[in-house]
């Protein structure tokens, strides 16, 4: 089977069953719109799944791909019933758990408070299960262990989908969207997801109770320029120009939205991308920055198997700076932070099974 593990997980995340099956939820619980966020919602909260999708074409000989690596669902900021998400995707090669997954990029989203595909407000599952059956869609109570912990979980079936989330928390602890006969029929093509979830914690960034500082708002734009490097033993090094513009969008006091375009050997397409409280983004909070010991470790991920640490803060090349870097066995990604500002002033992210490396610069704001 040819795997084309790039494009399928990314896919899934932007556009696939997981995005379409929002309106179906909100359907069957209405509360989830105008309930509050569950207690356990806010900065640095981690939702670690792990995922596998898979695709057939129909006729003879066609293209059949598949796809396996972890979700790391993180919750960069809340405001009101509005919840900023980032998550990141982390390949496995070969399909496997045990081996040691490839970063392969992130992807940002606005959540609602009350609920939705990575996360339901218990009190709409209570509302949820009281109500009598409808039509095609099932619902009861399976029980779970996840990660060692027993839960009872909400179990919700209709055509083509099939839900479990923990009645307590309302997380999401499993999912599987699959085509209709019907549906195959008229694409082709034969698609299904599914997800499991694997941990359900809390990261506690030093700079999780404060505020991006003040002048984030008035900044329309970011740039910055770099290359990506190539490097092969035994053959030359490559490197590519690249040039990138974070264009503001939205956002409030924790947390803000921006477009991403930019260039390296071709335009790149339009990406949006989220920086706050919960995450390291284009600024973190300076007075939380100045407080950081080197070699204090951040956050260590089990699934991930990768660390984040303060490697240095203070003078370096003329600025006082931060630098926190994360690394596992298959990656390096380290951000520059200017302690007076908290602006991102450099950052770079290094594949080490590939042997390449980008590498930004800040060029300028305005």
């Amino acid at each position: 089977m040819k795997r084309t593990l790039l494009l399928l997980l990314p896919l899934l995340i932007a556009s696939g069953p997981a995005a379409a099956s929002l309106g179906e939820l909100e359907g069957l619980m209405p509360e989830i719109r105008s309930l509050p966020r569950p207690d356990w919602v806010k900065p640095g909260a981690r939702i670690v799944f792990w995922n596998m999708t898979s695709m057939k074409e129909m006729k003879k000989d066609g293209v059949s791909s598949a796809g396996a690596g972890f979700l790391e669902v993180n919750v960069v900021a809340v405001e009101g019933k509005t919840v900023a998400l980032e998550t990141r995707i982390f390949l496995a090669p070969s399909g496997s758990e045990s081996e040691v997954p490839m970063l392969a990029g992130s992807t940002s989203s606005v959540h609602g408070a009350g609920g939705g595909v990575r996360w339901v407000h218990p009190k709409a599952l209570q509302a949820l299960l009281k109500r009598p059956a409808s039509g095609n869609v099932k619902v009861g109570r399976l029980e779970k262990t996840i990660d060692g912990h027993k839960m009872t979980t909400v179990m919700i079936a209709t055509p083509g989908s099939t839900y479990q989330f923990d009645e307590a928390s309302g997380v999401l602890v499993a999912s599987s969207q699959y085509m209709t006969a019907k549906a195959v029929e008229k694409s082709g093509v034969r698609n299904s997801a599914t997800m499991e979830l694997r941990g359900f914690h809390h990261v506690s960034f030093p700079w999780a109770q404060e505020q991006l500082p003040g002048w984030t708002a008035n900044i329309k734009e970011f740039r910055y320029r770099g290359s990506m490097v190539q490097r092969i033993a035994g053959a030359p090094e490559v490197r590519v120009p690249m040039s990138f513009k974070h264009e503001r969008t939205g956002g409030g006091a924790t947390w803000f939205f921006t477009r991403l375009t930019g260039e390296a050997s071709r335009p790149t397409p339009p990406k949006q991308v989220v920086s706050g409280i919960g995450n390291l983004g284009l600024c973190l909070p300076p007075r939380a920055l100045a407080k950081l010991q080197p070699g204090a470790v951040l956050m260590r991920s089990r699934w991930i198997r990768s660390e984040m640490r303060v490697r240095h803060v203070g003078a370096h090349q003329g600025k006082q700076i931060a630098v926190i870097e994360e690394e596992s066995p298959q990656f390096k990604a380290v951000w520059h932070y200017d302690l007076k500002s908290g602006v991102l002033l450099r950052t770079s992210v290094l594949s080490k099974a590939e042997g390449r490396e980008v590498e930004l610069q800040l060029e300028g704001t305005s």
